[in-house]
């Protein structure tokens, strides 16, 4: 019975293991698109980015 039991913990900690690291590689996938802020400033753009002014 001790066994059946490790077995089934075993078993759902697996799974949980298989859909974390599925949700992580369509999160990175989704992650992997440009910044849009250097899509809109900077030398290829011809506008120059804008500047946090020192406090």
């Amino acid at each position: 019975m001790p066994f059946t039991r490790m077995f089934i913990v075993a078993l759902i900690m697996a799974a949980f293991a298989v859909g974390f690291s599925n949700l992580a590689k369509r999160t990175d996938s989704v992650d992997a698109r440009p910044d849009s802020s250097s899509l809109t400033c900077g030398e290829a753009a011809g506008v120059a980015c804008p500047t946090k002014r020192p406090m």
